[in-house]
């Protein structure tokens, strides 16, 4: 665990805000996200596209209005309610999101590229 891991899991939520004001914003997923479920910590994030779509679909948060102060509030208050399932699915979403994973996953992809046979040239 390194120094980030240890301020999220040391606060016990993390927060994602950004603005809704630019294209680079709304289709963001920063490592902070995969940071806070590394360290095994629900985030409260910005409801934009990206940020949406893990949230949700992981069950890892809360979302938030970006702009919208009673919508934070209410979304921090969420978070409190159902920090216990949260921190279930960050769990989960941490094996998901881990880099031994993902490490697995390119070095399958890296031997399919460099399989005897295959040219460089080659697109199959």
């Amino acid at each position: 665990m390194d120094d980030v891991d240890q301020i999220y899991a040391q606060n016990g939520l993390a927060f994602i805000p950004l603005t809704d004001d630019c294209m680079n914003h709304r289709f963001a997923l920063p490592n902070k996200l995969f940071q806070a479920v590394r360290a095994g910590v629900p985030v409260v994030a910005a409801d934009l596209p990206q940020l949406r779509e893990v949230v949700r679909a992981q069950g890892v948060g809360t979302l938030y209005t970006p702009g919208d102060r009673d919508s934070l509030v209410r979304a921090v208050q969420s978070a409190i309610d159902g920090h216990e399932r949260h921190l279930r699915a960050v769990a989960v979403a941490a094996e998901q999101f881990s880099w031994t994973r993902d490490a697995a996953v390119l070095r399958q992809t890296y031997r399919g590229l460099l399989r005897p046979g295959r040219s460089m040239g080659s697109a199959t």
